[in-house]
């Protein structure tokens, strides 16, 4: 297989042409002036490659000198002229191997003969590649089979896209010469395939027509643009000058960075990182600090900062089992508070209260309910506290009543009068205790332990609710911890009927607290620091601890008193400006006997960049130092 080759064309497009060629041996046909052998790194890598891809190559070119001098360093080459000749020489053999009568097998080609038997006749007598790939070209596109309806595509084979351009402007040329050739003798018609063509001769001609390759890569014949041929070709060709294009910027890119990693090493090393470590002592104080929701901000005069409150409500309910048995029959029972919107006082004897769903409870005593006043323009309605019992025993008479949800009672007597809607009776708790039959009866000390251990567990649950919700960075006041007091329920009540032996108790319980801000605690201990300490030391804030013991709160007032054991580091002062000049230009040695010597210094770490570097820079720019 043979490549022909332009003379400005770049080394990579070279190698890309030889690895992409599918044959194993390669002719690579170089012009006579070529850039390629300029650099012996080409040669070299050309070497390799093949190595590395299994395949041969051989150079043929017109150069004599540069033949010469491939040849004396071991590759194969050969001359142009050289080539042609013995082309040349193995045509006339394969003539004279034609004039020879055969008595084995036929030779003579015949017009009508299939392809594939003119190829192989060319094979058994001796005629090289290019020869059968011209006649590959000349032969007609396809034969018709003697069957009806089948056909048989003898278009030619290709290698790859250099290889056919080679082999379809070798087909032009000698077409011309036979066009020529017939015009002298007077025929018109085609050169006979029985009269062999010195073609080696004429591809030798013609392998260097630069001209003629790249006009046929950049002007294509019409109908022939989608051929691999030129596919091929025009993508290598791209391919070689993206390839050029890319390695000239990634050169000039690496410069640029050379370039500016020079620059930045000449303004700024050597470079010096000094840390030096004051000495330190600690002030420790007691104070009185007052936390109030009334403080926005940490106040120095009055010794306050600003205080939080946050509350956790929980609610719990568990079964218990009632042990006793025995047998019930009780009237249910509630303490309801009788309301008076009359402007004078109503007394009553004991009376009739009837619930929304209609049960009749007594109240059991005569009472004097007071009147209405006006507070404020408005009218407050008089109340009493009264006890009331229902008209008959069994469960029926249970209510469930709320803060929420309150059960009205109405006075019967009074319906159709003004009294009716103004005299009423609220309860805002639930109405237990009526029961009928045989059980199990809540007793005295199950009702009691049951409460204690929901007491217990609400306390327990609620704190860890409360806990949960102190924010990141805040200093819960635990001291100030305080819960109201829990309701509790239970349903059957103490000494009512269960009948199925188990009752249920519910609590609730609110607990409150006061919440500090660490950092505005920290903050008031460095600022009364600051103020009883000299100017020649300095504090460090990250450094402050503290105790508190709280002394009294009010949950009304939202504040709190504490006594706070504070600590703080102090240092004294160090100008780096001033260590920075005496260091200047001092070896390690140096640095480390000056840095000793200093007495409020108590360490020092010293930073040296690049690695060989063994002094501190002259510059002052170039050292950076920090007081610690």
């Amino acid at each position: 297989m043979r490549i022909p080759l332009q003379p400005d064309q770049s080394p990579a497009s070279v190698l890309t042409a030889f690895l992409r060629a599918e044959a194993t041996k390669v002719d690579l046909v170089f012009p006579s002036s070529t850039a390629f052998f300029d650099d012996p790194a080409n040669l070299d890598l050309l070497i390799v490659q093949a190595k590395l891809s299994g395949k041969s190559f051989h150079i043929i070119t017109e150069n004599e000198i540069l033949a010469g001098k491939l040849a004396a360093m071991g590759v194969s080459v050969e001359h142009a002229k050289e080539h042609a000749a013995k082309a040349e020489h193995r045509v006339h053999q394969a003539e004279e191997k034609k004039a020879k009568p055969d008595t084995s097998k036929e030779t003579s080609i015949k017009r009508g003969r299939s392809f594939e038997e003119i190829q192989r006749d060319l094979s058994e007598n001796g005629v090289d590649e290019f020869t059968k790939r011209y006649f590959d070209l000349e032969a007609p596109r396809a034969e018709k089979s003697e069957n009806p309806g089948h056909s048989t595509d003898v278009s030619g084979p290709g290698d790859s896209s250099f290889v056919e351009v080679r082999e379809i402007k070798s087909s032009r040329s000698l077409r011309h010469a036979n066009r020529s050739e017939a015009s002298s003798t007077g025929k018109n018609a085609p050169p006979s395939l029985e009269e062999p063509q010195n073609y080696e001769a004429e591809y030798a001609k013609i392998a260097f027509a630069e001209e003629e390759i790249t006009s046929f890569v950049k002007k294509p014949a019409r109908g022939d643009e989608g051929s691999l041929e030129k596919s091929d070709l025009g993508n290598q060709l791209a391919f070689a000058k993206y390839y050029s294009r890319r390695v000239l910027f990634l050169s000039i890119g690496g410069v640029i960075l050379l370039l500016a990693g020079i620059v930045w090493g000449l303004t700024q090393l050597p470079r010096a990182t000094l840390t030096v470590f004051a000495q330190r002592e600690k002030a420790a104080f007691s104070v009185d600090v007052l936390a109030s929701q009334k403080v926005s901000d940490v106040d120095l005069e009055t010794r306050s900062i600003p205080l939080q409150r946050i509350q956790a409500d929980k609610e719990i309910a568990s079964t218990s089992d009632a042990k006793t048995q025995g047998t019930l029959d009780k009237k249910a029972s509630v303490s309801a508070t009788v309301i008076n919107e009359l402007p004078h006082p109503q007394p009553m004897i004991p009376s009739r209260f009837q619930s929304a769903t209609g049960q009749i409870y007594w109240s059991q005593r005569n009472i004097k309910v007071p009147p209405a006043k006006s507070v404020g323009g408005k009218l407050q309605p008089g109340t009493l506290l009264l006890d009331l019992i229902a008209d008959k025993t069994g469960k029926e008479f249970n209510l469930e009543c709320s803060q929420k949800a309150p059960c009205r009672f109405s006075i019967p007597a009074w319906k159709g009068t003004e009294n009716f809607g103004k005299l009423y009776a609220l309860a805002t708790s639930p109405v237990r205790g009526g029961a009928v039959g045989r059980g199990y009866i809540v007793g005295k000390d199950e009702y009691k332990k049951a409460e204690l251990a929901l007491k217990d567990n609400l306390q327990r649950e609620a704190q860890k609710e409360l806990i949960a919700q102190v924010p990141t960075g805040f200093t819960l006041l635990e001291s100030t911890i305080t819960s109201d007091t829990a309701t509790i329920s239970s349903t059957p009540g103490e000494g009512e009927l269960a009948l199925d032996g188990k009752f249920t108790i519910h609590g609730k319980v609110s607990l409150r607290a006061f919440l500090i801000k660490t950092n505005d605690l920290k903050s008031l201990i460095d600022k009364i620091t600051k103020a009883q300490i000299p100017q020649d030391k300095l504090t460090r804030p990250e450094s402050v601890t503290f105790q508190y013991s709280l002394q009294q709160f009010d949950l009304d007032k939202n504040q709190a008193l504490m006594k706070v054991q504070a600590q703080e580091e102090l240092q004294l002062k160090l100008d780096p400006q001033a260590i920075t000049q005496t260091l200047l230009g001092k070896s390690e040695a140096e640095v480390q006997k000056i840095l000793t010597d200093m007495p409020h210094v108590q360490s020092a770490e010293v930073v040296l960049w690049p690695f060989w570097v063994r002094k501190i820079p002259s510059n002052p720019a170039r050292v950076t130092i920090e007081i610690k």
